[in-house]
Formats: structure tokens, C-alpha cells, sequence
């Protein structure tokens, strides 16, 4: 007999929450303005609005589904090199650059999975690196430091 997605469900009234909390901050701080003028708020009323949605649903669909086999452990190494990598794109982006921060982002994130192989990971990491620079280098002309 299996238990309600409790973990889902939360995780989804969270998501909500904080989308309730991002719209609500954006009206009351910033001009939304009209659909032909759109101001400052407009962007993350919406978004938030759209994250409020997708939360509820979430919770809601999580609540009817069958919950996860008790004895499943947290998996503590993807969670923590995941968050490792954008630890580390974070300081080296400042330093060295956005190409090797995307590098290394890319290689220490594939690491999480067991069944990643060495080669698939490092044309992922060019392949991204490459896309990174011709974004944001060439077609959004932004000033980032390469390397």
C-alpha cells in the first residue's frame, strides 16, 4: 500500500509560495503598467504569477500520486556537487572568466551522475562553452571577460 507524494506536494506548495510572494512584492514595488506600455513589474508579476500556477499544479498532481518507498535515502552526492558547481561558476566567472566557469560548471554538474563518461562530459562542457560565447559574446554584444 503505497502513501501519498508528500515530498511533491510540498515541494510544489513551496514553489507557490515563493511565487506568491515574488508577484505580490513586484505590484507593490514597482509601476506594472498595460499590455501596450509595459513597465518594470510587469516581468516578474508574471512570472511569479506563472511559478504561483505551476507550484499549485505540482502540489496538486503530487497529491493524488503515489508517494516514494520508504527507505529511500537522500542521494547527498549530486545534491552536493550540483550545488558545488554553482559555488564554483560563482567565483570563477569573477575570476578566470566565463568560458572556463562554464567549463568546469558543466564537468564538476556531470560528475553527479554515475553513468556520465569522461568524453560525453567534456563535449557537453565545449559544445556549452561555445553557445555561452556566441549568446552572450556575440549576439547579445554583453561585456564579459572570456578568460
Amino acid at each position: 500500500m503505497s502513501q501519498r507524494n508528500y515530498q511533491d506536494a510540498i515541494s510544489g506548495l513551496l514553489i507557490a509560495g515563493l511565487g506568491v510572494v515574488v508577484a505580490l512584492y513586484a505590484v507593490n514595488h514597482y509601476s506594472i503598467g498595460s499590455i501596450q506600455r509595459m513597465g518594470p513589474g510587469m516581468f516578474p508579476v508574471a512570472m511569479g504569477t506563472a511559478l504561483a500556477v505551476l507550484g499549485a499544479l505540482l502540489a496538486l498532481f503530487a497529491w493524488w500520486r503515489p508517494g516514494l518507498r520508504e527507505g529511500m535515502a537522500v542521494q547527498w552526492r549530486p545534491a552536493l556537487l550540483v550545488l558545488g558547481a554553482i559555488g564554483f561558476f560563482a567565483v570563477v566567472v569573477t575570476f578566470s572568466g566565463l568560458i572556463p566557469a562554464v567549463l568546469g560548471v558543466v564537468l564538476i554538474s556531470a560528475m553527479a551522475d554515475r553513468k556520465t563518461r569522461a568524453k560525453q562530459a567534456l563535449l557537453l562542457a565545449l559544445a556549452l562553452a561555445l553557445l555561452a560565447y556566441l549568446i552572450f559574446q556575440l549576439a547579445l554584444d554583453m561585456n564579459f571577460d572570456l578568460f
